[in-house]
């Protein structure tokens, strides 16, 4: 597919616009894939409750019953990475089961630093809207992790960042139901991935 574009194109067939509406259509295709991967991922984590004070393992476990497809990539015991590069740590803190979805991968800065320097907005975009929205019933907390503001992942120090399920929000835990389309597009265009780590932090129910 790559090389007949490349042959259209030198001929004049794919016009500049054509291109780019391809390159357009190619990147929703992508994000709608990995949503769907991503739903399935954790509508069976949720089953997982039983696990969820495992530090480590759950990964094992998720493949042991296929939850993740066969072209993820498990990188450890709490890492996997799914067939766009992007990384996903699964692990139990408590009663809680996390995910921390770092959307692009990492890179490694020449000072030995890591940013994320291919975040993708439009996946954040996505996630926000068509998985932390929806559940907002069955999720604990979700986050935007910046490195350059919070000191660990589970522990944000800006909670400007951090939006709470139906069972947690209220007082000064903003509600996920309260976003807007506003508030999740400024969220996703406010990584400096060229400066920092970012990743989605999912707190799902579990212990029960």
């Amino acid at each position: 597919m790559i090389e007949m574009l490349g042959v259209l194109a030198i001929i004049g067939v794919l016009s500049v616009g054509g291109i780019a509406g391809y390159s357009k259509a190619m990147e929703k295709y992508k994000v709608n894939k990995a949503i769907g991967q991503y739903s399935m991922l954790i509508y069976n984590m949720l089953e997982l409750h039983p696990y969820s004070e495992q530090k480590s393992g759950l990964i094992d476990i998720l493949q042991a019953t296929q939850t993740f497809p066969p072209d993820w990539e498990k990188v450890n015991d709490m890492k996997i990475k799914d067939s766009y590069g992007n990384i996903l740590n699964v692990y139990g803190k408590g009663s809680t089961m996390v995910i921390d979805m770092l959307l692009g991968g990492i890179q490694q800065t020449d000072k030995g630093g890591n940013i994320s320097g291919t975040f993708s907005s439009s996946l954040c975009l996505s996630i926000f809207n068509n998985l932390v929205v929806p559940l907002h019933g069955s999720l604990i907390v979700v986050r935007l992790y910046r490195s350059e503001y919070d000191k660990s992942w589970n522990n944000s120090t800006n909670e400007d960042t951090s939006f709470y399920g139906d069972n947690y929000c209220g007082g000064n835990n903003k509600c996920i139901t309260s976003l807007k389309l506003s508030t999740i597009d400024s969220l996703c265009k406010s990584c400096s991935k060229d400066k920092e780590l970012c990743a989605i932090v999912l707190g799902l129910e579990g212990g029960k």
